[in-house]
């Protein structure tokens, strides 16, 4: 693999995540699917490392990062703004619940649930869907 030969490791808590770290050069990347995020300690290093990366694959820079994995990331001085707002919009159009009223919490803390009372779901795949993308 590219980023072994390199000199990456891959992160034991994470494997998605690859740590380079050469003296004070220090290399992060994280890879979901075909995307990546690529961030470190020297500029001019991560510029070398893209160009590697781009002889070994067809890669595209998309510059800074802005949207990954339905995460918006935005830069302040003090650091990133991170939501998700587009993506809880994205999911409340596709299940049609763009007009649902928001609550602090969907049952009172005090109902007790049973397996073996109440109405089924109408739809159990789709409020699986749902619940799966969350």
């Amino acid at each position: 693999m590219f980023l072994l030969r390199f000199g990456f490791a891959q992160s034991k808590a994470n494997p998605s995540l690859f740590i380079y770290h050469q003296k004070n050069l220090k290399l992060y990347l994280l890879l979901y699917v075909d995307d990546i995020i690529l961030t470190g300690s020297h500029a001019k290093f991560i510029t070398h490392f893209v160009d590697q990366l781009g002889r070994e694959f067809d890669v595209k820079d998309l510059g800074s990062l802005r949207y990954f994995i339905g995460l918006e990331v935005n830069p302040h001085s003090e650091g990133l703004h991170i939501s998700q707002v587009k993506y809880t919009l994205d999911l409340l159009h596709c299940h049609s619940m763009t007009e649902c009223k928001p609550c602090s919490t969907s049952l009172a803390a005090s109902v007790k649930l049973s397996a073996n009372e109440g109405d089924l779901l109408v739809n159990a795949t789709e409020y699986r869907h749902l619940v799966g993308s969350l």
